[in-house]
């Protein structure tokens, strides 16, 4: 069966329908021999998600791979956090929030952060409204604004 073309999906298929009870060990194995797949991809975002419920920051730190998945990046800085790792670790939040785009609601605590680390400074809520009004999404324009001094702020929501 191991030689059947499809066998990838298969396993793939098994793992997920089996959730957070799937071996881990088999988990990973399957992720080491799929790297770079979309079932590989599939596989790790629905662990990493799974673990991240859980607060299992240690094992996410030990499963993750670079991703373009806002949500995946940000739950990434939230157990680098949550397990001492601050090592250039406001940069990148501030990388992430800079997003043209809106954030999803794993990202929420973002801001939060940034201003604990004292780098939501105004010169960074001006780069993403800038590239919010360059992407047409007044919306996150909005939602930079607040990090701005007062008198800057009107100006902001006025772009």
């Amino acid at each position: 069966l191991e030689d059947y073309p499809l066998y990838p999906y298969l396993v793939h298929a098994a793992l997920v329908r089996q959730g957070p009870k799937a071996d881990a060990a088999v988990v990973r194995r399957f992720l080491a021999e799929h790297p770079d797949s979309l079932l590989g991809d599939d596989l790790r975002a629905r662990r990493l998600k799974m673990l991240a419920e859980r607060n299992a920051w240690r094992e996410f730190l030990a499963d993750w791979a670079p991703t373009s998945d806002p949500a995946l990046q940000c739950l990434h800085l939230r157990a680098r956090r949550a397990t001492g790792d601050r090592d250039g670790l406001a940069a990148e939040m501030a990388r992430v929030w800079v997003s043209p785009r809106s954030l999803p609601p794993a990202c929420d605590e973002l801001a939060a952060w940034l201003r604990e680390a004292g780098a939501l400074t105004p010169a960074l809520a001006w780069q993403r409204i800038d590239a919010a009004a360059r992407a047409g999404e007044p919306s996150v324009m909005r939602i930079a604004a607040p990090a701005l001094p007062p008198a800057e702020r009107a100006q902001a929501l006025a772009y």
